[in-house]
């Protein structure tokens, strides 16, 4: 819609300038119509940066609502992702706790060490991960 405004716009302009032309020509260069033309052609030019300020601040509007429509649509999907790593970590919880008290020899063993085998390398962490090392 607001394209075809504008081009709209653009279509008056030309007329009116292709009719300033035609007159110019035909009147011999009378002194007086030429200075009825530029005015026809200067209320022209202004009538059309009207329209165009009019366009962008609709324009504008129109972004502004579509992101505000985008970030509603995005937290509502955050919040349902939210709820289902929740309830997914709940779940993987009680499972862990049932494994746990059914394990038959007491808790489950842990990993042990051997302490002649070399300590592990550090991570190294580039980029803005390194900021965050505990």
């Amino acid at each position: 819609m607001t394209t075809m405004l504008l081009l709209a716009a653009v279509v008056v302009l030309a007329v009116a300038l292709a009719v300033a032309i035609v007159a110019l020509v035909r009147g011999g260069g009378r002194h007086d119509d030429a200075a009825v033309l530029g005015d026809q052609i200067e209320d022209a030019a202004h009538a059309q940066a009207l329209a165009v300020e009019r366009l962008e601040r609709e324009l504008r509007g129109e972004i502004v609502e579509n992101a505000r429509g985008s970030r509603t649509e995005l937290a509502g999907s955050f919040s349902q992702l939210q709820q289902t790593l929740a309830t997914q970590l709940t779940s993987a919880g009680s499972l862990v706790s049932s494994v746990t008290a059914a394990w038959p020899w007491g808790s489950p063993p842990t990993p042990r060490r051997n302490p002649a085998a070399p300590a592990p390398a550090p991570i190294r962490l580039g980029g803005m991960a390194s900021r965050f090392r505990p």
